[in-house]
């Protein structure tokens, strides 16, 4: 099987010095992670922060510069949380602000 390096976009909202987080679940484990996933194929890495926000939150939100590139390459995690075992992430980190209140804080 072909693998593939995968862009994610992800935003940093902070508010009342608290920390926007989202609970995710992928049937193999639980954790919480900033709101974003993949950028999709045409769209640029801000309009997918936009997306995810919108879909993960249920928000607008606006999105700023990037202050943080991380590289996740999950065969070499000893102690994984979640499946990854086949995730190869370059992520972006984009500082964002809320347009809208999030509706969707269970997701």
């Amino acid at each position: 099987m072909y693998k593939v390096i995968q862009t994610v976009g992800r935003c940093v909202i902070i508010r009342d010095n608290r920390l926007l987080l989202v609970e995710m679940d992928d049937g193999a484990g639980r954790w919480w992670c900033l709101p974003g996933e993949h950028q999709r194929f045409g769209e640029t890495i801000e309009e997918c922060v936009r997306r995810e926000c919108q879909e993960k939150l249920d928000c607008e939100v606006v999105v700023g510069r990037c202050i943080m590139v991380r590289k996740f390459i999950g065969p070499r995690k000893r102690d994984p949380v979640g499946n990854v075992k086949d995730k190869h992430l370059i992520e972006l980190f984009f500082l964002g602000e809320l347009k809208s209140e999030p509706k969707n804080e269970s997701k």
